[in-house]
């Protein structure tokens, strides 16, 4: 039985993928009074080399938050021919058109710019959900922006862990 166990174990980790979150935001403060203006940097993650055109969507609690303005930082606008972002009923839809050799540029991971929101209440924190992601390559067709492998060092640390485990219960 435990023999079983461990097979099943190794396969789990040998062959996990985990999909990271091609987008990530990171705000200036945890909280945020009435008016106060709320910084979140977003940041792209391990993109596909091959990503042309990139479309993700945040929701917020619009009665908490007022989307006021995205910008770019200069990199990523050298190195787009598209950018865009605005509030659409509480959802914060960002749009970026990469050009052709961006990532000999950027790299695969970056700032991607700053959004500015106004706290409506206080003790506002900026909750942001992401709820689509959306990536093309130059020729339309869709494709994954990122997947990151589990190692597979990680899973024979686990594994040897469960197994010293398992010795030393049984020994007693």
């Amino acid at each position: 039985m435990k023999f079983k166990l461990v097979a099943m174990f190794l396969l789990f980790m040998f062959g996990c993928v985990a999909n990271a979150s091609v987008i990530s935001y990171q705000s200036d403060q945890p909280t945020y009074d009435t008016n106060d203006i709320v910084l979140v940097d977003f940041y792209i993650n391990n993109a596909n080399p091959a990503l042309d055109f990139l479309e993700v969507e945040f929701a917020f609690d619009d009665t908490l938050l007022s989307f006021d303005s995205f910008s770019v930082t200069n990199d990523v606008f050298l190195n787009t021919y598209f950018d865009d972002a605005f509030d659409d009923f509480g959802f914060l839809i960002i749009q970026i058109g990469f050009e052709f050799d961006w990532s000999d540029f950027l790299g695969t991971s970056f700032l991607l710019g700053q959004a500015a929101f106004t706290a409506l209440d206080d003790s506002v924190g900026a909750d942001l959900l992401l709820t689509d992601v959306f990536a093309q390559d130059e020729f339309f067709n869709d494709i994954s922006a990122t997947s990151v492998s589990v190692p597979a060092l990680f899973g024979l640390i686990l594994l040897s862990f469960a197994t010293v485990f398992a010795r030393v219960r049984t020994s007693r």
